[in-house]
């Protein structure tokens, strides 16, 4: 069974699909229970982080967020 803080942590399908609906607040908690959210890898593409997922889908919006998380690698 789970602890409050893994289920805050989430899962990367959890996080792909928040990345997906824009709910960035969902993203923040999650990074801020400990999840690494910028290692998180698309399960359909391990090659595939969230950052390459927002480049991929064109959102900006979620591409600031990232950035603004933690120093991310935009040579990723």
């Amino acid at each position: 069974m789970m602890d409050h803080l893994e289920e805050m942590k989430g899962t990367e399908a959890s996080a792909k699909e928040a990345a997906q609906n824009g709910d960035f607040d969902k993203l923040q908690k999650m990074e801020e229970h400990g999840a690494e959210i910028m290692n998180f890898k698309d399960s359909e593409n391990q090659d595939n982080s969230l950052l390459h997922y927002a480049v991929k889908s064109d959102n900006l919006h979620l591409i600031k967020f990232l950035k603004g998380i933690k120093q991310v690698d935009l040579d990723l």
